[in-house]
């Protein structure tokens, strides 16, 4: 929803501004005309394409389009979090790549991903402290061994294809 884009793109950029030795990306899943011209579109919409904007304009930040490729993002990332529960973070994560879900407001405590600890953040004290942990440690997926999250999110020592497949031929 808007008032949740609105909270994470905030969060973002205070996130951007607390670390400024480090570059941060921000892919869009939708481009600016979504939420100024659809037919879905708010008077909500504009903040968040202002928000968008001004993250922009960081120094340490680059503002993507919607039309480039999640996967050559996730490539050259060294930590991925995207809102809850957007796919790109399953993708990260099945590439071996530190990823999270991030909930800045909205309360998802409900959800089933979060039997798997530190894989839905809340918060922006808790994002800092995930981000710090990731980038200090490199290696801190740590939940990857766990049985709920092979099962929810997938095998990391099987091919994301032929877990695809597997999956399919055994549903």
């Amino acid at each position: 929803n808007y008032d949740e884009a609105q909270y994470f793109l905030k969060d973002v950029i205070r996130l951007a501004k607390s670390l400024p030795n480090c570059m941060l990306l921000f892919k869009p899943s939708k481009s600016d005309g979504y939420f100024l011209k659809e037919c879905w579109s708010d008077e909500k919409g504009v903040e968040v394409v202002d928000l968008r904007y001004e993250f922009g304009q960081l120094l340490n930040t680059i503002m993507l389009s919607d039309a480039d490729d999640v996967i050559d993002v996730i490539s050259i990332s060294n930590v991925v979090f995207t809102n809850s529960f957007s796919s790109p973070t399953t993708d990260a994560l099945l590439a071996n790549v530190p990823a999270f879900w991030y909930q800045a407001k909205t309360d998802v405590s409900f959800s089933v991903y979060n039997k798997i600890p530190n894989l839905v953040i809340s918060g922006y004290k808790d994002l800092t402290i995930q981000i710090d942990k990731l980038l200090q440690d490199g290696d801190s997926i740590d939940f990857v061994n766990n049985p709920d999250f092979t099962y929810l999110i997938g095998d990391i020592n099987k091919k994301p294809l032929t877990s695809l497949r597997l999956n399919i031929l055994n549903a």
